[in-house]
């Protein structure tokens, strides 16, 4: 989704155009359906109590993790406050029949999404981990049996900066060519609003001309790849013409084969949120006829 934050301090405060426009058609709705505000109380009741109840638990955490507080300094403000949410929320319970189920259902769909959002891209993530070639053993090959160079600069996008990203060794196997220069890009999101234009790139020399290239962004900077590239090539020896540059991504086709624990229809779920999220090539500004995206099946 395109998300925009509003804060240079709070890195969680962020505004994303889409979903608020959801939540207004969605209270519409909802007024419209309950038809009056003697019917949309239960509704709110029961949505303001348990908000309370999980601010008082969520405090709980910040006390002990942020604050340092001890576990009985901590413990005792949450018990004086969830004396006073249990209460509020314990006499709304009988109005979920009323219509206090809504929000509940609500809450539930939303966090399912959310979760199996989450769960479905650490599995990824350690899929693709399972996949990456090593280095050394890659560097080796290209010693042993040497391909055809072609001209031009290929960069393959990768999560993982540690080992081969499957595109290019799918890309090795098939078109049995590499180009002249060939970049593994990172692009890391720095926990701070700017990162100064001269501190965004690093670049390490792997042997030949393989060379990775991680560019870090702040979470209020435009992460505009191409751009930085070019800052790139007039501060490194790495000489890269965008004119003539070809970027590599993987397209992950999901297949559920139930090696991840999640539940078949919550891999199905994710399968389908993968297929809707925005691309890397609109994300990252990558100029749509300079990409090649190369397939890749991957079973969780």
């Amino acid at each position: 989704m395109n998300i925009e934050y509003t804060s240079a301090s709070q890195m969680g405060q962020v505004y994303v155009a889409s979903v608020n426009w959801v939540l207004m058609l969605a209270t519409m709705a909802l007024v419209v359906s309950f038809g009056s505000s003697s019917r949309l109380a239960a509704a709110y009741g029961i949505a303001v109590t348990v908000n309370m109840t999980v601010t008082t638990l969520l405090a709980y955490v910040v006390a002990r993790q942020v604050w340092g507080w001890s576990r009985v300094l901590a413990g005792t403000g949450l018990l004086v406050f969830l004396v006073v949410d249990l209460s509020f929320l314990g006499a709304n319970l009988l109005k979920i029949r009323d219509g206090g189920w809504v929000p509940l259902v609500i809450a539930a769909a939303i966090y399912t999404l959310m979760s199996t959002w989450n769960r479905g891209r650490r599995v990824l993530a350690k899929r693709l981990m399972e996949r990456a070639y090593p280095l050394a053993l890659f560097l080796e090959r290209l010693q042993v049996q040497p391909p055809l160079r072609v001209p031009g600069t290929a960069i393959f996008m990768t999560g993982n900066p540690g080992g081969v990203p499957p595109p290019l060794l799918h890309n090795l196997e098939h078109n049995k060519v590499l180009h002249d220069q060939v970049v593994l890009l990172t692009v890391a999101t720095a926990e701070v609003p700017h990162v100064a234009r001269g501190d965004r790139a690093r670049m390490e020399r792997i042997g030949g001309n393989l060379y990775r290239v991680t560019l870090t962004f702040g979470f209020m900077d435009d992460p505009d790849v191409p751009k930085a590239l070019r800052r790139l090539h007039k501060e490194q020896p790495l000489r890269i013409n965008l004119s003539e540059t070809t970027y590599f991504l993987g397209l992950e086709t999901l297949l559920a084969a139930g090696r991840s624990g999640m539940w078949a229809w919550r891999q199905k779920l994710f399968a389908v949120m993968s297929r809707n999220a925005r691309r890397a090539t609109s994300f990252f500004r990558i100029p749509p006829d300079r990409v090649l995206e190369v397939g890749i099946h991957l079973e969780i």
